[in-house]
C-alpha cells in the first residue's frame, strides 16, 4: 500500500500552485505561524523523513466548514490525511524560482510540500535524491502528539 501524502509519494501528485505561488507561499507560510521545525540540517534526513511522514497521515487537520464566512476555530478542525494543498518549483542557485517543466533547462532542485492548517512538510531534491527535510508544525500538535524538542528548545 502507497501512502501518496507522503514526502515520498508527493511528486506523483499535482501541485494546487503554479510555481510562482508555490514558491511565495512557502516563503509567507513559514513565517505565519511560530512553528516547531525540525530540519535534516539539525537532524539526521531519516528522522525528519519519519517524522513528516507520521504528520502528513496521522496529524494533520483541516477545518470543517459548514457555511462559507465560518470562522475557523479548534471546534471545526478535524484530523486528514488529505492535505490542503501540495506545492512545487524548482529553486535555482540564486534562491529564485522558476518552472518544473522539463522544457526549461535551467539548473536547480525541486522543492515540493503539502500543507495543512496546523502544519507542514517539505523537501529539496534532485531528482530522485532527497537532499533536505523540513516539517513545521504548531505547538499544539506538538503537545498533543509528544514530538520531540526542536534544536532552539
Amino acid at each position: 500500500m502507497q501512502l501518496i501524502n507522503t514526502l515520498e509519494y508527493i511528486s506523483s501528485k499535482e501541485s494546487t500552485f503554479d510555481e510562482q505561488d508555490s514558491y511565495y507561499f512557502l516563503q509567507d507560510y513559514q513565517l505565519h505561524t511560530d512553528w516547531h521545525t525540525y530540519s535534516s540540517k539539525n537532524f539526521s534526513l531519516d528522522f525528519v523523513k519519519k517524522l513528516a511522514n507520521t504528520f502528513c497521515y496521522s496529524h494533520g487537520m483541516i477545518p470543517l466548514k459548514s457555511q462559507k464566512d465560518q470562522k475557523i476555530t479548534e471546534d471545526n478542525l478535524f484530523w486528514s490525511s488529505v492535505p490542503l494543498g501540495l506545492f512545487r518549483y524548482k529553486m535555482l542557485e540564486d534562491g529564485a524560482w522558476c518552472s518544473t517543466s522539463i522544457l526549461r533547462k535551467e539548473k536547480g532542485f525541486i522543492v515540493e510540500g503539502i500543507y495543512w492548517i496546523n502544519g507542514f512538510a517539505y523537501l529539496v531534491r534532485n531528482n530522485d535524491f532527497i537532499l533536505e527535510a523540513n516539517l513545521f508544525i504548531d505547538q499544539k500538535t506538538k503537545l498533543r502528539y509528544n514530538y520531540p524538542d526542536t534544536i532552539s528548545e
